[in-house]
């Protein structure tokens, strides 16, 4: 193990008393073990005219080599502040991309080329020993002392960088202190007695607090802050002590805190508190304060964008719209969200959805939504939001008025933000589905596309329909069902739909199998123009799509333009050789998913029925491993026919289903998960064919 005599040696004469003070001689295994303990890298820098460069002999007390650079209008000392200068910046690249936060330790004449070192380069801590009070001690450099001392120097670091000295003469630098007095930026400089870190040393030493009270929990001033590319600002937090006390970041030694950066590519953070921002974006801060045996973590988020956000940044005409809304700022970052009526109702208001397509990055979002259609939409239902409109993420609304909610969004290093209601499925998204399954070599042969028309806005209506071409069974002998979606607002359900879908179409041996022996018939949403206008239930002519079912027969005098056109489908197979087996309505309540029945005549333990519904109920229980069903139960005619699964029922008698729930579900998978496992029991219960 090579010693401090051995690295003396290796890089020339004079670097012990440069590099370690006298005295220890500590091998480099404990170095190692003090860097390792801290996560820091330690380099040894030797600017021009130290160590290998050294052009004097140890004995020569002559310097013409120096005294020679003033001819041509330049010192040593400022060619070495260019070494070091170098040497950072040789530091990052080898280090990757992104900033890592640098401190630089000197002492004597080379603690003031650290310290000018700071004022060109990006130094997160000065830790300098010794440092000379003015230039008549050194460094020397040509006609500084007309423009200003080592007192305004390190007045102008210590607003940059975290300044520690240590066995330096406070009174050389009153002038500095009461510069930074003045700027309440005195946090930014603290004397010591001896050096904090130096290279051999095995760190500060531990504080003593024993008999003292337990920490608690950790207060940061704010959970999110936004900041401009070069600012720097400190973070404010107190560790709540058992005792009731506060301590501060001033109450606290070194080895209590840590206070690092989770993105230091777009923001830094020094063991001080203070955060500098390097480049545009969103970072977390991390704060840890350890005191005995109990340590608390506390999480800062800082934006950096571009500029903040303003009114023309949202579009709500789009894929996630809200017909009639309007966006009214009210501070930076924190809009208020106006939301239009529905089409012939003016006590509902259309969802609250926008895309914010560009400038989001480091920027984050208050928004404050009004007026609230009813107390559900806070506590059942959620809303969620998107960096890119395919993986989305639940966020509640917090009441903070009679009649207003809040979203609070953090930082983000996305240019795009999307909001929607639940965890929305676009029509976009769902014509880009269809295409998709269409298409694929994989899916294609199975796949069928039957359009149906068109919304009252023009968007095509499909049913997609998926069956095995080559099966050995004829299409009249398979089981046939029809799955719809009616409410724009439940966009649960479309993805519990979508993981019907994708398991149908997958490779397991027994989606082989549903497709032989059944044609199934898929409707992601009845109603396009909903979804992209954020109504909730009706359509663009303000009729409920789930009160719009007519028992006499489809009537577009009397019903829904959409639901007219998808009930005549369902009469059209109805009317023909090979009818419909069962319906499934797919909707979004409180809960987990809710299915209920209306039994058809394949129920049954007579000759030629299928068994009890008890058996279909213990089928999903069984294909449900993650608890996301409420058990099958009996749906109860209540009237009202015009509701999907009861008019159908009502008018043909066979199996018709609501599937409701999935409020408590909060994420895509969970819905596709569900899906996936109705699907498999539905397989599973309707064995064979239709007419064994």
């Amino acid at each position: 193990m090579k010693t401090r005599e051995d690295v003396a040696e290796i890089i020339g004469p004079g670097a012990r008393s440069t590099v370690w003070p006298d005295g220890d001689e500590n091998s480099l295994e404990e170095l190692g073990r003090t860097l390792s303990h801290d996560n820091k890298t330690l380099i040894l820098v030797a600017p021009r005219g130290i160590g290998p460069t050294n052009w004097l002999s140890p004995d020569d007390e002559r310097d013409p080599v120096r005294r020679s650079f003033m001819n041509i209008g330049q010192t040593r000392d400022g060619m070495q502040i260019w070494d070091v200068r170098r040497a950072v910046e040789a530091a990052r690249k080898i280090t990757g991309p992104g900033n890592i936060p640098v401190a630089l330790e000197a002492n004597n004449t080379m603690a003031g080329i650290a310290l000018y070192t700071s004022l060109y380069e990006d130094i997160e801590q000065l830790n300098l020993a010794r440092l000379p009070g003015s230039h008549k001690e050194g460094p020397i450099l040509l006609n500084i002392d007309k423009v200003f001392d080592l007192p305004q120097a390190l007045a102008l670091a210590a607003v940059q960088s975290q300044v520690r000295l240590s066995e330096t003469s406070q009174d050389s630098f009153e002038w500095t202190m009461h510069t930074l007095n003045s700027l309440g930026m005195t946090g930014q400089i603290a004397f010591t007695d001896s050096p904090e870190i130096s290279a051999g040393s095995s760190g500060p030493e531990k504080v003593s607090r024993s008999g003292s009270p337990e920490l608690v929990r950790l207060h940061l001033s704010a959970d999110r802050i936004l900041m401009k590319p070069g600012e720097r600002q400190m973070i404010e937090f107190s560790a709540e002590m058992s005792d009731g006390s506060q301590l501060s970041l001033s109450d606290l030694s070194r080895e209590e805190v840590r206070v690092l950066s989770l993105n230091p590519d777009v923001a830094t953070a020094g063991s001080y508190g203070q955060v500098y921002a390097r480049n545009t974006g969103a970072a977390t801060i991390q704060v840890e304060v350890t005191i005995g045996d109990e340590e608390r973590t506390a999480h800062l988020r800082i934006g950096v964008p571009e500029r903040t956000l303003s009114e023309e940044d949202f579009v709500v005409d789009g894929p996630y719209g809200s017909h009639g809304a309007e966006i009214e700022k009210l501070g930076e970052n924190h809009f208020l969200f106006r939301r239009g009526q529905h089409p012939e109702d003016e006590d509902r208001s259309n969802l609250p959805q926008f895309i914010i397509p560009e400038n989001f990055r480091g920027n984050n979002l208050t928004l404050d939504i009004t007026p609230l259609s009813y107390p559900a939409e806070t506590h059942n239902y959620h809303m969620a939001y998107s960096f890119d409109g395919e993986h989305w993420t639940p966020i509640l609304q917090e009441l903070v008025g009679e009649n207003v909610s809040r979203l609070r969004i953090p930082p983000s290093n996305s240019d795009s933000f999307y909001l929607g209601f639940q965890i929305p499925l676009s029509h976009e998204t769902a014509q880009k589905l269809k295409k998709q399954w269409a298409s694929d070599p994989k899916t294609a042969p199975y796949v069928t596309l039957h359009r149906l028309g068109h919304s009252l806005q023009g968007r095509p209506l499909y049913r997609m329909e998926i069956t095995d071409p080559d099966s050995p069974h004829e299409r009249n002998d398979r089981w046939k069902h029809y799955i719809a979606q009616a409410h724009p607002h439940e966009g649960k359900s479309r993805w519990r739909v979508k993981g019907m879908i994708d398991w149908l179409l997958s490779d397991a041996p027994e989606a082989a199998d549903a497709r032989k022996r059944h044609i199934w018939h898929f409707v992601l949403t009845m109603n396009p123009d909903g979804l992209n206008n954020g109504f909730t239930r009706v359509n663009a002519e303000g009729m409920d799509m789930n009160r719009t079912f007519l028992v006499d027969g489809a009537d577009r005098s009397e019903q829904a333009h959409e639901g007219y056109i998808y009930q005549r489908d369902i009469e059209t197979f109805m009317e023909s050789d090979h009818p419909l087996t069962t319906f499934w309505d797919m909707h979004v309540w409180g809960r987990e998913v809710e299915p209920m029945v209306h039994l058809g005549p394949e129920f049954g333990e007579e000759a030629g029925q299928l068994g009890s519904w008890e058996k279909l109920r213990d089928l999903i229980e069984s294909h449900d491993e993650y608890d996301l069903i409420i058990p099958l139960a009996i749906r109860r005619f209540e009237g009202q026919t015009t509701l999907w699964d009861r008019g159908v029922h009502h008018r043909y008698g066979i199996t018709s289903a609501i599937v409701e729930g999935s409020g408590y579900l909060d994420t895509q998978e969970e819905n596709m998960k569900a899906g996936e496992a109705l699907i498999k029991s539905i397989n599973e219960f309707y064995r064979g064919t239709r007419l064994e």
